[in-house]
């Protein structure tokens, strides 16, 4: 059976709605969830494609989504790193947060594993 061209498939829908779950999370500021859907979407949006030259307007967006998903995430993830590393009372309460993380997981230090291996337990 033929397929028309206007008609989605199941990799049209699927790369829209992940599209659209891309997008949304990249606007909670998580790092994984936007690069695995964007990537998934894009994947689902050019197979949607088949036989045919150009995808589907579902696809597309999907596609379309998913790209703009994945640029939001890299920026705010490269605003992010600029905001801790070149803020020093933000760089020190990310030491603090990693010592007291080890701490309580551990039982010792970041500072304290540092030293160990002869590494200085301050960041600098």
């Amino acid at each position: 059976m033929n397929q028309s061209p206007n008609r989605a498939n199941g990799f049209a829908t699927a790369s829209l709605i992940m599209g659209i779950l891309a997008i949304l999370s990249a606007l909670t500021m998580t790092i994984v969830p936007p690069m695995v859907l964007g990537c998934l979407s894009i994947i689902l949006g050019l197979l949607s494609r088949g036989d045919t030259r150009l995808p589907h307007n579902y696809a597309l967006i999907g596609i379309i989504t998913s790209a703009s998903a994945i640029v939001i995430n890299i920026a705010i993830s490269i605003l992010a790193f600029q905001f801790v590393f070149k803020n020093p009372e933000a760089l020190e309460m990310y030491h603090d947060t990693i010592n007291e993380t080890y701490e309580q997981m551990l039982g010792f230090t970041f500072d304290e594993f540092l030293e160990e291996f002869g590494l200085g337990g301050e960041l600098e």
